[in-house]
């Protein structure tokens, strides 16, 4: 018989339970996807607003909280989810220390700064436990394909990498540099572009130069969010070009050919447009957490890889 592992989600807002429903094809939330694995049952929701806690409760199944110490003493869960504020994150994590928390899945980015990430990252609970955090695009068969067949070499070396995005570098451009890093392993920041305030004023969107471990370089370019919300990366290789597009829902291919127009020339031609799993990245998640959990498959987004990140984000906001 398969094991089924208590849940309970902290936080009841949009992540958590609200995104989707039961009968929704997508799966936007963490409270969908354990919903439908056979090996998670979901025993409550925490929220400061019970109301919210409720909604979730009803919505799912579980029982609703105001306060994390009375759902975790009531229900004794094995797996969490954090899905509080960015800001909240290193509290919700000391607050569940010695509750014989397993693991489970933290929203990313890890902290606000480089400070609270790093006292998430060695909290006893996060190193004892099997943690993933949420780079929901490390979790999509596509994009891992994507990874494979750079490693194997069908692209070529990369040329260059431009990426765009908005809400804050560490909140949304944490993203960004997560699946850069994940891509392509090193980075190095070379210099910071500009700022824009469009998120908070602790966490505003920062263009910068980077360089990948290979030699290529990269942009970063941050978009005002209040203007536009985007999230896309465009990369340049010796033999192809992979654009992501619609925040990664579609990875449109193309492939280099001789120019069928100016002779001795070479053109980047459209192949395919793959629309990918993205939909479904946090049903990927919670599957690959209990096959971590079970001993069988080895996490594919860890905390220690996203404090990595966390520094390179450092890194762009000190950098001139």
């Amino acid at each position: 018989m398969i094991r089924k592992y208590r849940v309970a989600i902290i936080g009841a807002g949009n992540i958590a339970a609200r995104f989707d429903e039961s009968e929704s094809k997508a799966i936007l939330t963490h409270a969908h996807a354990y919903s439908l694995h056979p090996g998670f049952k979901i025993c409550g929701f925490v929220d400061l607003d019970e109301e919210k806690a409720r909604f979730a409760a009803l919505r799912w199944e579980g029982r609703a909280y105001s306060s994390i110490p009375k759902l975790v003493d009531k229900e004794r869960p094995e797996i969490i989810s954090v899905c509080t504020p960015d800001e909240t994150h290193e509290n919700v994590v000391k607050q569940l220390e010695g509750k014989n928390i397993l693991g489970g899945i933290l929203e990313k980015p890890l902290a606000v700064d480089l400070v609270g990430a790093r006292a998430i990252a060695t909290s006893p609970l996060v190193k004892k436990g099997k943690f993933l955090m949420n780079y929901s695009r490390l979790f999509v068969p596509e994009f891992q394909k994507l990874r494979r067949d750079y490693r194997k070499g069908v692209y070529g070396r990369l040329v260059s990498a431009t990426g765009y995005y908005g809400k804050g570098l560490i909140h949304n451009g944490s993203h960004m540099i997560s699946l850069l890093f994940w891509l392509f392993e090193g980075i190095k920041v070379i210099k910071k572009i500009s700022l824009i305030n469009d998120f908070t004023n602790d966490d505003p969107s920062v263009s910068a130069v980077l360089q990948f471990s290979a030699g290529a370089k990269g942009v970063l370019h941050a978009i005002d969010s209040r203007l536009h919300t985007i999230f896309e990366l465009d990369l340049l290789f010796e033999k192809g070009r992979v654009r992501m597009v619609d925040s990664g829902h579609k990875l449109e291919v193309y492939e280099l050919e001789k120019s069928k127009r100016y002779l001795g020339y070479t053109a980047m031609n459209p192949k395919e447009v793959i629309t990918t799993s993205l939909g479904r990245s946090l049903s990927f998640a919670v599957e690959n957490l209990y096959h971590w959990l079970e001993g069988s498959q080895p996490p594919l987004s860890t905390v220690q890889e996203a404090f990595n990140v966390q520094k390179i984000c450092q890194d762009i906001i000190l950098s001139k």
